[in-house]
């Protein structure tokens, strides 16, 4: 059960980083200081570190964390990211709940 919540964790912290990638992508300079429209005929190593930093930016959002080192600029960029970081503790939240519930009749039924 344990494994199942962690992994669906993961799981909405990577959705979150590829909409926030295909927003990248559609609008460029959706986030700041990542920059994609530069990348027209580089190298999948480039790509590949965007992308990385899109999902590190989206897993700092689900955390609530919020370094700062990356920015939201436009207003779906900032829809997108205040949803993350809304999803991140809500998930936690139900999740230990269900966990607290089922530990507490697991309880009472001995």
């Amino acid at each position: 059960l344990l494994i199942g919540a962690t992994a669906g964790y993961l799981h909405i912290g990577l959705t979150a980083g590829l909409v926030m990638s295909a927003l990248e992508t559609i609008q460029p300079g959706s986030f700041e200081p990542l920059a994609v429209e530069s990348m027209a005929g580089s190298s999948v190593l480039a790509a590949a570190q965007v992308f990385s930093s899109i999902n590190y930016f989206a897993f700092v959002c689900l955390t609530t964390v919020g370094f700062g080192d990356i920015s939201p600029l436009l207003p779906l960029a900032r829809m997108v990211s205040i949803g993350t970081s809304v999803a991140g503790p809500l998930y936690l939240a139900a999740v230990m709940g269900v966990l607290i519930g089922r530990y507490v009749s697991s309880v009472e039924r001995r």
